[in-house]
């Protein structure tokens, strides 16, 4: 029997010694907030993901894989992505930044939420983190993402735990929350 995407992405990493944790349209739907995916989304903190021997046999697999290291353009250490031609592909962002790692330490703490995904257990990022990557990614000012994010019950929550992080990140993200907060804070207030 062929393994998954997901399984060969879970299990190669932990084989390394790497954490992962799902972001991206499905840690959404974990919350409730349902939106089209084609792929599932893992985020790593560590760059032993995209570097080393880590994929050699996942490459031989039907599974397939390919590894994307970024440049220095590329806001993005990395991205490997697992079965492409397979029904449900993994892409596994790789971020190194220290706010980053607060994503995935947070997602791995006490009381954080874990989910079972193709009978593998994986820690999701929380709301709020998902927002900030969507920050970084240059990608929250869609209209379809903060009617999500404002149809959530913990909307108001979501937006004091962003601000309280997004410090920490770069100054472009520090720049769109600044446009996005106040719209989304009077969306809020209706």
């Amino acid at each position: 029997m062929t393994k998954s995407a997901l399984a060969t992405a879970v299990t190669t990493a932990r084989a390394i010694g790497v954490d992962v944790v799902v972001i991206g349209a499905t840690a959404l739907a974990t919350h409730g907030l349902v939106r089209s995916t084609a792929d599932l989304d893992l985020l790593a903190n560590d760059e032993r993901i995209i570097t080393g021997r880590a994929w050699a046999e996942a490459r031989k697999s039907p599974t397939g894989s390919g590894v994307r290291a970024g440049d220095a353009m590329d806001p993005l250490r990395g991205v490997v992505r697992i079965g492409p031609s397979a029904r449900m592909p993994v892409d596994i962002v790789v971020i190194t930044a220290p706010w980053a790692q607060r994503i995935v330490a947070r997602a791995l703490g006490d009381g954080a939420v874990r989910r079972l995904f193709g009978g593998i257990e994986l820690p999701v990022a929380r709301l709020s983190d998902i927002a900030l990557l969507k920050l970084y990614a240059a990608a929250t000012d869609d209209v379809e993402d903060a009617e999500l994010f404002l149809r959530h019950p913990s909307a108001k929550a979501v937006i004091e735990e962003v601000s309280e992080e997004i410090g920490r990140l770069p100054r472009d993200c520090r720049e769109r929350w600044a446009r996005l907060e106040p719209r989304w804070r009077a969306r809020l207030a209706r």
